[in-house]
C-alpha cells in the first residue's frame, strides 16, 4: 500500500490539461515514438540524421506518443534534455487537450535497468512523480536484451505498475499500461531455444545455428504480459530489427508451407498477417494477445531500423484488411519513430513524414476538437455502506476548461461537484440507486449525461450476497473443440461477466449475456479441466463452479492425408553417419520427405534411413512427414536432435559418454553421464537443456538436476568437456528426458484407487487404500487412507510404503 503521505509530495498543486488523463479504449492507435537526446550525424542505420522537434510539432495522426527513455541505475528516471520541466508538461498538455496520449517509455535497447525484490514501492513513486511533474498519461515497457529478464525486474516492474494504475483509479483516471517487446521473445516454452553462449562453447554448431537461433528468445516477456494480463491496455511488438528470424507458416507458398522471415520483402505482406494471427490466437508456437489489445510495430523508414522496414504500403493496409475481414481487426500500429519519420536519408533528403502519411488513416477523425466537453466516462462505485455509496468517474475534455460536474441519481436529484468524485451519503440500506453524470464548462456548455450505473447499498447486516454460483456442463467435444454451458448466476446486483478457467489458470472472458463457449485452442485426445465463475457490478465473484473434466476425440487423419509417422528416432551414430527409424504411417503407398536442420534432405520408401552427408562432432535437427501417391502430406514432426560421434584427437578431451535420465519430477529432470578423458585433465562439463538452463560444472560432477521445467514434457540435453587448457570436446549424444505428469489436486466425491496421487493443502499425498472421497476424509487427516509422498529429482522418498511403488 502507497503512503498518501509521501504521494502528496509529489502532487502537482496546478489543474491544466496534462492534469488528465485521456481515455484511448477502443481507439484504433497509431503510437511513435519520440527521442529525448540530441540528433547527430550517422545516427541511422543508412547514416541518416533524424529531426529534433517538440512533442507539439507530432501530426495529430499519432494519437499515442511514447517518450524515449525513462532509465538509469538505480531507480530509473527521465529529465527533459532540452526544456525546463513546466515547457516540457505544457507540451504534454497541448497534445491532451487534443485527446492525445503521452507515455514514458521505460527501457530501449541500450538501458541497464536493474530492480530488485523490495524496490516496488520506490519505483511507484518515481512513476507518479514523473506523471505528476509531466502530466504522462501512462508507461510504456520497452525492456530489451538482458533487461528483460535481468535481477527482479520481472516481478518488481509489474507490481509497481499495478499499484500507480490503482492509485490513479482513485481519482477517477485511467493510467496507459503498454509493451513493445521484439517478437522473438513473445514465443511460448513448449519451442526449442538455442541459448546465446552455444557457439561460444561450442563452435562447431555453427552451421546449424541459422534455423536453431530463430528459436533462442522464446518466453522472456511472458512473465510480464501475465503478471499484468487483467490491466494492460496494449501490447505493439516490434517487428523489426530481427534479421532472418520468423515463423512457420503451412498455408503460405500456396500450401506448401514456408518459413516466413521478418527480412523478406517478398512476403512482407505474409510475413505481417501470419505473426500478428498468431499471436492473436497462441499458434505456431506464440502467445496470445487479443486482437483489440495487439498493434503491429514498424519502423518509419530503413534509417530508424537495420531490417524490417515495409517498401510496399500496401502489404501493410492489406494485412491490416485481411486481419479484419477474419474477423481480427487490430489496434493499430507503432512505429520507431516520429523524429526518422521526419528525418533525412545520408544525401539530406527529407523522409517528409511518409509513414504518418501512409497510415494516418487509422486515426482519422478519432480525436477532433469538441464544441462541448466530453461524456465523462468511467462511472464507477469505489465504496458503498449500508447507507452511503462513494462514486468515480474519468476527467471531461473540451475546448473550454470543465468547470464542475452535475451528478443526477434515480433521474430526478442533482448534485454539483467540482472533482471527479462524490460520495452519496443518508442512503437507505440494501436499495438500488441509479447515478449518471455529467461535464459542465466554463462558458456553461454541458456534455451529455453518462450512461446510467446502478449500485445497490449493502444490507443492514453489512456485506452483499455474493453471485450465485454457476454449473458447468459440457455441451458438445470433438477433435478439436469443447463446448461448454452453464446456468445462469444471479446476485443483488447486476452480473457483467463469466471468466473460464481451463487446467486451473483463467483464459476468456465474456459478456454476462452468454451462459455458453466454445474452446477451439485445444489439442486431440487430450484432457482438459474447466471451471466458470461470476461477476456482478459490484465486483463480487460467486464461488468457482465445479470443475468439468473434458477429453477431446482421437486425432484421425483428414481423408486421403497420411498420418504423422510416429517413434521418430535415431539408433546409431558413428563419425560420418546418423540413422533414423520410425513407425509406418497408417495409409499405404506411402513415402517419407526427411529435413536436416529444416532443410530438405530426401525422400524414401521406408525405414531406416542413413545419413552419410554428416561431419563428425555436429548437432543435428532431424524431422520428418509423410507423402502419399497423390502428394497428399501429414504434418511434420518435432525437430529430434542428434549428435555425430567424435574423432579421437589428443588435442582435446573425449565427449562424456553415456548421457542418460535417471530421474524426473513434475518440474525437473536428473542426468548422469560417465566422465571424459584428457591427458592434460578434464576442467569442467557444460550441460545444455534445450528449452530449459545451461550450466557449467567441475569435473568431479558426473550428475545435475535441471529445475524449472514444465509438466509432462520432453526435454533435449547435451554435454561436453573442457580441459585444463579450454579445448573444448566433441558433442555428447542426446538424451530425450521426460519431466513426470502433473498431479491432480484431491477432491470430494471422487473415485481413488490405490498408488493414486494428489495434493492438497501444498503437499502430495499417495492413496493406501480404494475409496471415494467425502469431506471429512482430507490427506493428512486420515492416515489408512493417505500417505504423504515426498518426490525428489534424484529419488523418491516415501518410507513404509509398499515396495511395488518405489
Amino acid at each position: 500500500m502507497l503512503n498518501p503521505k509521501i504521494i502528496d509530495q509529489y502532487k502537482n498543486k496546478t489543474t491544466d490539461a496534462a492534469s488528465a488523463m485521456p481515455d484511448i479504449r477502443g481507439k484504433n492507435i497509431l503510437m511513435g515514438f519520440w527521442h529525448n537526446w540530441p540528433s547527430e550525424p550517422d545516427q541511422g542505420y543508412q547514416q541518416g540524421l533524424f529531426k529534433e522537434m517538440a512533442l507539439t510539432d507530432i501530426p495529430e495522426a499519432y494519437n499515442v506518443v511514447a517518450v524515449a527513455f525513462m532509465k538509469g541505475a538505480g531507480i530509473p528516471t527521465f529529465k527533459p534534455y532540452n526544456l525546463s520541466d513546466d515547457a516540457f508538461r505544457a507540451q504534454v498538455a497541448a497534445l491532451n487537450a487534443q485527446g492525445r496520449a503521452v507515455l514514458i517509455s521505460l527501457g530501449g535497447a541500450d538501458a541497464h535497468i536493474e530492480l530488485h525484490a523490495g524496490q516496488e514501492d520506490a519505483l511507484a513513486y518515481e512513476i507518479i512523480r514523473l506523471v505528476e511533474t509531466y502530466g504522462f498519461d501512462g508507461l510504456d515497457i520497452d525492456l530489451e536484451q538482458a533487461a528483460i529478464t535481468f535481477a527482479d525486474n520481472q516481478t518488481v516492474l509489474p507490481a509497481a505498475l499495478r499499484m500507480v494504475r490503482e492509485y490513479y483509479e482513485t481519482e477517477g483516471k485511467h493510467f496507459i499500461i503498454s509493451m513493445a517487446p521484439e517478437f522473438p521473445y513473445l514465443r511460448v516454452s513448449k519451442k526449442l531455444p538455442l541459448l546465446k553462449e552455444i557457439t561460444t562453447y561450442f563452435p562447431f554448431l555453427k552451421d546449424v545455428v541459422t534455423f536453431l537461433e530463430s528459436l533462442r528468445s522464446g518466453g522472456a516477456y511472458l512473465a510480464y504480459i501475465n503478471a499484468l494480463e487483467d490491466i494492460y491496455d496494449f501490447i505493439a511488438p516490434q517487428y523489426y530489427n530481427q534479421g532472418g528470424d520468423g515463423l512457420w507458416v503451412d498455408e503460405a507458398n500456396n500450401g506448401s508451407g514456408l518459413w516466413v522471415t521478418q527480412n523478406n520483402d517478398a512476403h512482407k505482406k505474409d510475413f505481417l498477417y501470419y505473426l500478428t494471427d498468431s499471436l492473436i490466437h497462441g499458434t505456431r508456437g506464440f502467445t496470445t494477445i487479443p486482437a483489440d489489445r495487439l498493434a503491429i510495430g514498424l519502423p518509419t523508414n530503413n534509417d530508424a531500423a537495420a531490417t524490417g522496414y515495409v517498401v510496399n504500403p500496401q502489404d501493410a493496409i492489406d494485412a491490416l484488411d485481411d486481419l479484419r475481414k477474419a474477423g481480427n481487426p487490430i489496434r493499430g500500429l507503432m512505429t520507431w519513430s516520429v523524429n526518422w519519420d521526419a528525418g533525412k536519408n545520408k544525401s539530406g533528403e527529407e523522409y517528409n513524414w511518409e509513414f504518418v502519411n501512409r497510415y494516418g488513416y487509422l486515426t482519422g477523425g478519432e480525436t477532433p476538437v469538441p464544441e462541448k466537453p466530453s461524456v465523462p466516462a468511467d462511472l464507477r462505485s469505489t465504496e458503498k455502506t449500508a447507507t452511503s455509496v462513494k462514486l468515480n468517474w474519468s476527467l471531461s475534455e473540451g475546448p473550454q476548461p470543465v468547470l464542475q460536474y452535475e451528478l443526477r441519481r434515480n433521474g430526478a436529484d442533482s448534485f454539483l461537484v467540482d472533482n471527479p468524485v462524490y460520495n452519496n451519503t443518508g442512503l437507505q440500506p440494501g436499495t438500488a440507486y441509479s447515478y449518471q453524470v455529467r461535464a459542465i464548462d466554463v462558458i456553461g456548455n454541458t456534455s451529455e449525461f453518462s450512461a446510467a450505473l446502478t449500485v445497490r447499498t449493502q444490507s443492514e447486516g453489512g456485506g452483499d450476497a455474493k453471485p450465485t454460483t454457476p454449473v458447468l456442463s459440457l455441451a458438445d467435444v470433438t477433435q478439436s473443440s469443447v463446448s461448454l454451458t452453464w446456468t445462469p448466476s444471479t446476485s443483488d446486483s447486476q452480473i457483467v461477466r463469466y471468466q473460464i478457467g481451463r487446467n486451473g489458470w483463467p483464459f476468456q472472458t465474456i459478456a454476462s449475456v452468454t451462459t455458453a463457449y466454445t474452446d477451439s485452442d485445444v489439442t486431440a485426445d487430450t484432457q482438459y479441466e474447466y471451471y466458470v465463475v461470476a461477476q456482478d457490478t459490484e465486483l463480487q465473484w460467486s464461488e468457482v463452479s465445479n470443475v468439468l473434466k473434458v477429453k477431446t476425440a482421437g486425432e484421425t487423419p483428414a481423408p486421403g492425408n497420411p498420418s504423422l509417422p510416429l517413434d521418430f528416432k535415431s539408433t546409431e551414430q558413428t563419425t560420418t553417419s546418423v540413422t533414423l527409424d520410425w513407425s509406418k504411417a497408417k495409409v499405404a503407398h506411402v513415402q517419407y520427405d526427411l529435413f536436416r536442420d529444416n532443410v530438405f534432405l530426401q525422400r524414401v520408401g521406408s525405414a531406416p534411413f542413413t545419413d552419410t552427408s554428416v561431419l563428425h562432432s555436429r548437432l543435428y535437427g532431424y524431422q520428418i512427414q509423410a507423402i502419399d501417391s497423390v502428394g497428399n502430406s501429414s504434418e511434420r514432426s518435432e525437430t529430434l536432435l542428434v549428435t555425430t560421434k567424435s574423432e579421437p584427437s589428443d588435442d582435446r578431451p573425449t565427449p562424456p559418454r553415456n548421457l542418460r535420465q535417471t530421474a524426473a519430477t513434475m518440474t525437473s529432470v536428473s542426468i548422469e553421464w560417465d566422465a571424459s578423458f584428457s591427458a592434460l585433465g578434464v576442467a569442467s562439463y557444460r550441460l545444455i537443456t534445450f528449452g530449459g538452463e545451461t550450466v557449467s560444472l567441475d569435473a568431479t560432477t558426473l550428475k545435475y538436476t535441471v529445475e524449472g521445467l514444465t509438466a509432462a514434457k520432453t526435454y533435449q540435453c547435451l554435454a561436453g568437456a573442457l580441459d585444463t587448457e579450454k579445448n573444448l570436446s566433441g558433442p555428447s549424444n542426446v538424451v530425450q528426458a521426460s519431466t513426470s505428469a502433473a498431479i491432480p489436486e484431491w477432491k470430494t466425491a471422487q473415485s481413488y484407487l490405490e498408488g493414486d496421487k494428489v495434493t492438497y493443502g501444498g503437499d502430495t499425498y499417495i492413496c493406501l487404500n480404494p475409496h471415494t472421497s467425502q469431506i471429512d476424509w482430507k490427506p493428512g487427516s486420515v492416515p489408512t487412507l493417505w500417505a504423504l509422498w515426498v518426490e525428489q529429482a534424484g529419488g523418491k522418498l516415501y518410507p513404509g510404503l509398499p515396495k511395488k511403488w518405489q
